[in-house]
């Protein structure tokens, strides 16, 4: 079996341009996650760790996965920062455990008083899982706050706790659990890379120099735009228009241009979040002995 490493997130810890600029283009390692996720046998795979409810069948899914990824022989790298959101980690623990138990597990994570606001640019300020005639309006930042982060009603916000979600993989994956900083390989490449290589046994120093970011915050026109929808036509689903179609491209390369969105955190909003995370990242940095005050973490 050769080595296994799941990097499981979260999400805005960086992990777009770590799927699709280094590891999907690395000929080193095999990247049987992102950007790859797409596939009939990922998705099998994917539906059989997270929600499968056929205990036998699931584990039997996986391991039909797991031996396909390791005919090259090369190491093999799973990818998926959904993985942080699954309904029940520990079911996923389990499953995996069972199947690859000597995988590494990879969490990339984030000072939460940035990856908050990150997530609520890209992700948060569009209304989910809700009656489709409100999916997709625009929500302002203090109302999906006191939601989302003050209550905690968000899946996101239960994954940056970064102690319960590595406690519970340690559980499964004694000794085998791993954390990187997003300040790292922002700040300093060289350092991220060294520690990235070795933890997964392929040398991906060089994609990872070479290349800028990708997956940056969406446009501030792309903001505006959700607000006056959300306001003239917000049940019109302007994509089933037949002569819509043909503009679809230069309106999305319009709104994706100008400046990004710039969220803004009250101080009292920011004490919510030390409060909520303070604890946790304590336990982190003493635990993984990763210096998060220097990094800008709430503790």
């Amino acid at each position: 079996m050769p080595k296994w490493t799941i990097h499981i997130g979260p999400g805005k810890t960086g992990t777009t341009f770590l799927q699709n600029v280094v590891l999907g283009r690395c000929e080193e390692l095999v990247a049987a996650g992102r950007p790859n996720n797409r596939r009939p046998e990922y998705q099998a795979f994917y539906h059989a760790v997270t929600r499968d409810e056929d205990e036998p069948a699931a584990v039997a899914a996986i391991k039909s996965f797991v031996e396909a990824q390791a005919s090259s022989g090369k190491p093999v790298v799973l990818s998926d920062e959904t993985l942080a959101l699954a309904p029940m980690w520990t079911v996923a623990a389990d499953r995996l455990a069972r199947v690859v138990p000597e995988a590494n597990i990879l969490l990339t994570i984030r000072s939460q008083l940035t990856a908050i606001p990150s997530y609520y640019s890209n992700h948060g300020r569009a209304l989910m899982n809700v009656p489709a005639s409100y999916r997709g309006r625009f929500v302002s930042l203090v109302p999906w706050f006191d939601y989302a982060v003050r209550n905690g009603h968000n899946d996101y916000i239960k994954a940056i706790d970064y102690r319960a979600l590595a406690s519970t993989f340690l559980r499964y994956f004694p000794g085998r659990v791993h954390i990187l900083t997003y300040e790292t390989m922002v700040k300093d490449k060289t350092a991220f890379g060294d520690q990235f290589s070795e933890l997964i046994g392929a040398d991906i120093r060089g994609l990872l120099a070479s290349t800028a970011r990708v997956n940056p915050r969406q446009s501030t026109r792309a903001l505006h735009y959700q607000k006056l929808r959300a306001k003239l036509l917000p049940s019109v689903h302007f994509t089933q228009l037949p002569f819509v179609a043909p503009l679809k491209p230069l309106a999305e390369r319009f709104l994706k241009g100008g400046a990004s969105i710039k969220v803004e955190l009250t101080d009292e909003q920011k004490a919510v979040i030390r409060d909520r995370y303070a604890a946790s990242n304590a336990w982190v940095q003493e635990h993984f002995r990763i210096d998060l005050a220097r990094q800008g973490y709430p503790l």
